[in-house]
This record gives C-alpha cells, sequence and structure tokens, in this order.
C-alpha cells in the first residue's frame, strides 16, 4: 500500500511539471530532466576491426517543448574503435538533461559519443551529446536487433559478442507538423510515455 501511495505521488508530481512553464511554481525542473523528449527509429551500419567507423539514419519525433510534434530526419556518423560488424535497426527513446520545456530540434545536432553492445542479434546504443548553451545534454537510449559478426571469427575465435565506441556528428533535416492540435496531443502522448515508464 505505502508504495502505491508513493508512486501516485510521484505521478501527481509529475503531472505537475508537465503542465507548468517557466515561473510556474507547480512546475519541477528536477522532474523534467528525467523525461523523454523524442522518440528514435532508424538504422546503422557499423565496421570496426580494432578501428573503424559507422553510419546511421532515420527519423525523430519530438513529444516536448515548443518543437513538440515535429519530425526530423537525421545522418549520423562517427569514427571510433571495437569489433563489430553490424547492419541493425534501431528505437528508442531520447532524453534531454536540461530543461524539457526548452528542449528544440537543433539541440539534437552536434557531437556526441556513443557506446554500442550486442549478442547475437539483440543489442543496445548508448549516446550522450556535448553540453549545449543551457547546459543540458542529449541522451539516447536505443535498442537494437540485426545480424552482426565479430572480426575475431574471421582469425577461428568464435565469439557472439560485438562492440564499439565512437564519436561523430549528427546532422538533421526538418521536416515540420505546424498544427497546434496536432503539437498539443504530442505533448499529451509525452506525457503517457512519461508515465508509463514511472509505472
Amino acid at each position: 500500500m505505502e508504495g502505491n501511495v508513493v508512486a501516485t505521488e510521484m505521478l501527481f508530481r509529475l503531472a505537475r511539471a508537465q503542465q507548468g512553464g517557466p515561473g510556474d511554481p507547480n512546475s519541477d525542473p528536477g522532474w523534467k530532466s528525467f523525461m523523454p523528449v523524442g522518440i528514435l527509429l532508424g538504422g546503422d551500419l557499423d565496421f570496426f576491426v580494432g578501428g573503424g567507423g559507422e553510419l546511421g539514419a532515420g527519423g525523430i519525433l519530438v513529444i516536448r517543448g515548443p518543437d513538440a510534434g515535429k519530425f526530423v530526419t537525421y545522418l549520423d556518423y562517427g569514427v571510433g574503435l571495437g569489433l563489430d560488424l553490424s547492419a541493425v535497426v534501431e528505437g528508442g527513446l531520447i532524453f534531454y538533461t536540461g530543461n524539457a520545456d526548452e528542449f528544440t530540434i537543433n539541440t539534437l545536432k552536434g557531437a556526441r559519443t556513443e557506446v554500442g553492445l550486442a549478442a547475437g542479434m539483440i543489442g543496445a546504443n548508448v549516446f550522450l551529446s556535448s553540453q549545449d548553451a543551457a547546459g543540458g545534454r542529449v541522451v539516447g537510449v536505443l535498442g537494437t536487433y540485426g545480424p552482426g559478426i565479430n572480426p575475431l571469427v574471421l582469425f577461428g575465435i568464435p565469439t557472439p559478442f560485438t562492440g564499439n565506441v565512437n564519436h561523430g556528428e549528427t546532422s538533421l533535416f526538418q521536416l515540420p507538423i505546424e498544427n497546434e492540435e496536432v503539437r498539443e496531443r504530442y505533448n499529451h502522448f509525452g506525457l503517457g510515455i512519461n508515465c508509463w515508464i514511472l509505472h
């Protein structure tokens, strides 16, 4: 019972934070720092034999801030170290460590560092952007699915694990949805995702 009461109070605080804006006494910046601001779906090619690079592309739907409801396509590349020959689809959530109500599309582009790990067909990618002018960073938590092999297999060392660490850049191509009703719908959709994560 006590756990349910605590969870309910957390959701009420989260809802107040969602509704509040800058200067609103009900706004809780601490909670906003842990909310997803976008949904990503794309593909990724990795070629790492000790050293190497990766190339990714896809789309991001923004669900928080003044650009909520807008969709952008992205192109992403990086160079680094690893043992990873793979072609995967990836999808997941994008978080922002600053004030989510001030998150914009432009925050998504720029330098980032990414770590990718997989076992067989299933894996995960996590990336962290450079700090923006407001002091926030973009964090992506993505699941991946697709074929991949470790180059060590070519030398007779069997292993199902692949992985890499790379640093690179993300570029954006915007496809805006300007309708205010649609934008408001995506803001509510974002709150639903937040509550589901805390459930």
